[in-house]
């Protein structure tokens, strides 16, 4: 019991690898470890990237032995990061048939941690380090090393194309823009609780953090930090990522257990929590089973017409 309470602590503290947009959101889920494998595989692919297709359903688009740590949509695709003893970066692509796959993309060697990825105009923006801030970005061809900012724990954002910098500090946050080859200071937002990431939707800079317990939602305008909504913190790995909704709130737990809990825009007005089930990604709808079984059924039925009119004439 005690052990379990405690793994449940240590995932809350870690952010649930995820992003969304007006169209979707994304996510890392979880298989649950004790649950029976039959095949053989997918035997060790306890993890998955998902997506959300419905206000109670979610999709695996594919599964791997290791958990990705960092997803975002570039260029209309979604691409994410493989961190073991360097970053690898990959793309969900199509074959041929439909079916989704990862595609590798590149590799940047470093013993630096990941802490976000961002698309940036043109091109990809991985926010590099912990001590201080090393942003590095990828053009789909060739690797960049911005100048370093000596600042700990930085959260970086793109917003209207502006690379920011916010680094927490007791009263909020200060505020770094990159420009010109240079990292310029652009003062302190002042907020409670501790900062966890930074979002955006539609032209609103959101701060998500944790205070006494519970997560807040800060809608950023000019300099002032406006309270949007404030949620109970879920089990396991959780975060907010914009969505067709307006906000969601996605954890995952360890034993897979996968929760949504929706927020109206700007309102931050609240949905009750919702389990969402796993489904089949290629499941078919009622409509499209009778469009692909009804020639079938057709020639069925005709066949057995033909039968019984050759029946009756052999009988006369």
């Amino acid at each position: 019991m005690v052990l379990s309470c405690f793994m449940a602590c240590i995932f809350s503290l870690q952010p649930l690898a995820s992003t969304g947009a007006e169209d979707g959101i994304w996510f890392v889920g979880d298989r649950n470890p004790a649950q029976i494998q039959l095949d053989a595989k997918a035997k060790g692919l306890e993890y998955s990237i998902c997506a959300r297709t419905s206000t109670t359903t979610y999709a695996s688009l594919q599964s791997f032995l290791r958990r990705p740590t960092a997803l975002t949509l570039y260029n209309n695709e979604l691409w994410f990061v493989d961190q073991r003893n360097a970053i690898v970066l990959y793309a969900m692509r199509n074959k041929p048939t439909g079916e989704l796959y990862a595609s590798q993309q590149s590799t940047y060697e470093t013993q630096l941690e990941l802490r976000g990825l961002h698309q940036w105009g043109d091109v990809l923006a991985l926010n590099l380090g912990g001590s201080s801030l090393q942003v590095v970005t990828y053009d789909g061809h060739n690797w960049e090393e911005l100048p370093v900012l000596e600042e700990k724990d930085a959260r970086t954002i793109v917003y209207k194309n502006n690379l920011l910098a916010f680094v927490p500090t007791k009263k909020g946050a200060h505020v770094w823009q990159y420009g010109n080859g240079e990292w310029e200071y652009k003062g302190l937002r002042e907020f409670t609780g501790t900062l966890g990431s930074i979002i955006q939707k539609n032209d609103w800079l959101l701060l998500v953090t944790e205070h006494e317990g519970d997560g807040e939602v800060f809608g950023l305008q000019k300099e002032q930090c406006i309270l949007i909504a404030t949620f109970s913190i879920p089990k396991g790995r959780w975060s907010v990522v914009p969505s067709p909704e307006g906000l969601s709130l996605v954890s995952v737990e360890r034993n897979g257990t996968t929760t949504v809990v929706d927020m109206g825009w700007p309102s931050g007005r609240q949905s009750p929590a919702i389990e969402l089930t796993l489904e089949p990604l290629h499941a078919t709808s009622f409509l499209q089973q009778v469009a692909l079984f009804l020639p079938m059924f057709l020639f069925v039925g005709f066949a057995f017409l033909l039968l019984r009119s050759g029946n009756a004439k052999s009988t006369q």
